[in-house]
C-alpha cells in the first residue's frame, strides 16, 4: 500500500510515479494525500489510478479504516485457492478473459493494462453480463460505500471504455442507459 502525499509543488511528482506505477502494471493500492480540495484533482488523482484520495486535514481513524478497507480488497483480488473448487482463477465472458491471480485482462488473446480499480471494475460487470447496473449499485459493489460520487464512476468508466472497446466512441462491450446507469455485453 503507497500513501502519497501531495504538496503544492510536487503535484507533477506524485502523477508521474503514479503513472509509471500503473503502466508498469503495478497494482500496489494507493492513496493520495492532498491540501487540494477541488474536484479536478480529486477526479485527476483518481482517474491516473489512485485507490483513494482523501483531503487535509483528516482525522487519523478514517484514513487507517481506508487503508484496512483497501488492504481487505486488494487480498480478496489477489487471493490464491487452496483448491480449484474454492476460489476461481479465471473467468471468462465473451472476448474477455479476466485472470484473478495475476490481475491480468485478455481481450481476444491480447493483454489489456488496467489499474486495480478498473479491474475491479471489470470484474463486477463480468459478474453481471447484460445486467443493468445503478451507479449506486457499481459505487457499492466496487468501491464498498453506500456514498455513491457521480464524478469517479464518470472517470473510472471512460478509462474502462477507452481500454476495452475498438472504438470507445462506438460503445459495443459497456454501454451507457442514459439516466439508468450501464450494461456489459462481453
Amino acid at each position: 500500500l503507497f500513501i502519497i502525499s501531495i504538496y503544492l509543488d510536487s503535484e507533477y511528482s506524485f502523477s508521474s510515479l503514479l503513472k509509471e506505477l500503473r503502466e508498469r502494471q503495478i497494482l500496489t493500492p494507493v492513496i493520495l494525500l492532498s491540501g487540494r480540495e477541488e474536484d479536478s484533482a480529486q477526479v485527476e488523482g483518481l482517474g491516473l489510478g489512485a485507490d483513494d484520495y482523501m483531503t487535509k486535514p483528516f482525522s487519523k481513524t478514517v484514513l487507517v479504516s481506508k487503508i484496512r478497507a483497501i488492504v481487505r480488497r486488494a487480498q480478496q483480488y489477489t487471493a490464491v485457492p487452496s483448491s480449484p473448487s474454492v476460489l476461481q482463477t479465471v473467468a471468462q465472458r465473451g472476448s474477455f478473459t479476466l485472470h484473478f491471480d495475476s490481475q491480468t485482462v485478455l481481450k481476444d488473446g491480447k493483454e489489456i493494462s488496467l489499474s486495480s480499480k478498473e479491474f475491479a471494475l471489470l470484474c463486477f460487470f463480468m459478474e453481471n453480463p447484460e445486467t443493468l447496473l445503478t451507479k449506486q449499485e457499481i459505487f457499492s459493489k466496487v468501491w464498498k460505500s453506500e456514498s455513491s460520487d457521480d464524478n469517479t464512476i464518470l472517470v473510472y468508466i471512460k478509462r474502462l471504455r477507452d481500454k476495452i472497446e475498438d472504438t470507445p466512441s462506438k460503445q459495443k462491450h459497456l454501454m451507457t442507459v442514459w439516466g439508468k446507469g450501464y450494461q456489459f455485453f462481453p
